[in-house]
């Protein structure tokens, strides 16, 4: 779990992609009052950092967010080229009604809607539903939809991802099941994929969290459900400052040979002197040497605070090519660094599993065969996309 940046991932506006389609979900994450202004994001390359890709963040007179604008550095120019950008429609009270995606079309030099997604609240402004749509080209079009469900403290407790038959009904995907403290964080959450034959669900993954007595999370250990059994997947494990502030998150993944736990990644977190994010470091371990490598550098700029309330901000992804040959790639006009990812073949098993690498993630699948395959993204991976491999 990314406990600074993503520490109230909702996991809405799940995805199950349609071949030929660009599409997007959204997650939300929260900000803890401060609001971003931009966030740059550097490749560790032939031992310097280089530009990768920049977000840009604007807001309306009450502060809510009402735009995002992702570009990506073209090393041939060299400069910044225009990639996604996301626009919210917000209620009077800062909630997001809608938000509508779009992606940057080099020939003819516009912008174009991509997906639209709309949300329904409770009370406690807890989201109940988000439904997705698809630009037609001439009108939107039912496609995702997950609906929450929390008990009377407002804990969360499911998670229910569906989509739509193009048709007149929505058909179940998948759905994450909460237990919680009694502080309302996750004790363990149990992901569920629905089996069309015989029409039931059917344990999928497993993510049980410890905690430091502020709350913070310690370890989140994730085990996936086979021939009967949870099995060791991945562990990850934050270190926290006096301050309470996350300062390194070291991401493990088991080795079933040995029965041993092998470094993947970590990354460092540096803080400015008003205890917002600055910057973060990200490495890859290096089995061959045991070292550590640079990968990633990701830089936090703000907007002045006047001490308005807490502001949810949203962010757009999009998944391309699809149908894909042997990559696909994931891009961000916000930068969800670390959240994990699981690529699933149609019986449920994991034939890929990392984190994304910031705003933009490419996928080698060129080594496996022609078929449908189901990408989950971000904590305990409720979005869902469906990518035809050719």
């Amino acid at each position: 779990m990314k406990n600074f940046l993503l520490n109230s991932y909702s996991g809405i506006g799940n995805i199950h992609v349609i071949p030929g389609l660009v599409l997007f979900f959204v997650l939300s994450i929260n900000l803890q009052g401060q609001k971003y202004q931009m966030i740059l994001t550097e490749d560790w390359k032939n031992g310097a950092w280089q530009n990768s890709n920049k977000t840009a963040y604007t807001y309306d007179g009450n502060e809510f967010l009402i735009s995002t604008l992702s570009q990506s550095w073209d090393e041939t120019l060299p400069g910044w080229v225009n990639s996604t950008k996301s626009l919210h429609s917000n209620n009077p009270d800062g909630t997001v009604n809608n938000t509508i995606a779009q992606i940057w079309d080099d020939q003819d030099n516009v912008w174009k809607d991509m997906q639209r997604i709309t949300y329904t609240y409770n009370t406690a402004k807890k989201v109940l539903t988000a439904v997705t749509e698809t630009w037609t080209g001439s009108d939107w079009l039912n496609f995702a939809k997950q609906t929450n469900t929390y008990d009377g403290n407002n804990y969360l407790t499911n998670e229910l991802s569906q989509t739509w038959d193009f048709v007149s009904n929505w058909n179940n995907v998948r759905q994450s099941n909460y237990t919680n403290n009694p502080d309302g964080t996750p004790n363990q959450v149990i992901d569920q994929v629905w089996i069309v034959i015989p029409g039931n669900w059917t344990d999928s993954e497993r993510s049980t969290f410890t905690y430091n007595a502020s709350g913070g999370v310690l370890t989140e250990l994730h085990e996936v459900w086979s021939t009967g059994t949870w099995v060791n997947n991945a562990l990850y494990t934050n270190t926290w400052d006096l301050n309470n502030r996350i300062t390194k998150e070291l991401s493990q993944a088991w080795v079933t040979g040995i029965n041993n736990w092998d470094n993947e990644a970590q990354s460092d977190y540096a803080y400015n002197t008003d205890g917002t994010l600055y910057q973060i470091v990200s490495q890859s371990w290096q089995t061959d040497t045991d070292t550590w490598l640079n990968a990633q550098r990701i830089t936090f700029t703000y907007v002045p605070t006047t001490g308005r309330q807490e502001i949810r901000e949203r962010a757009s992804f999009i998944l391309y090519p699809n149908p894909a040959g042997d990559f696909v790639t994931i891009r961000s006009d916000y930068d969800v660094h670390s959240a994990k990812y699981s690529l699933e073949d149609q019986s449920g098993k994991q034939v890929i599993t990392g984190k994304l690498g910031g705003t933009i993630t490419t996928l080698d699948i060129s080594r496996l065969p022609a078929g449908i395959y189901f990408l989950r993204v971000g904590e305990r991976g409720q979005n869902i996309y469906k990518i035809l491999k050719k």
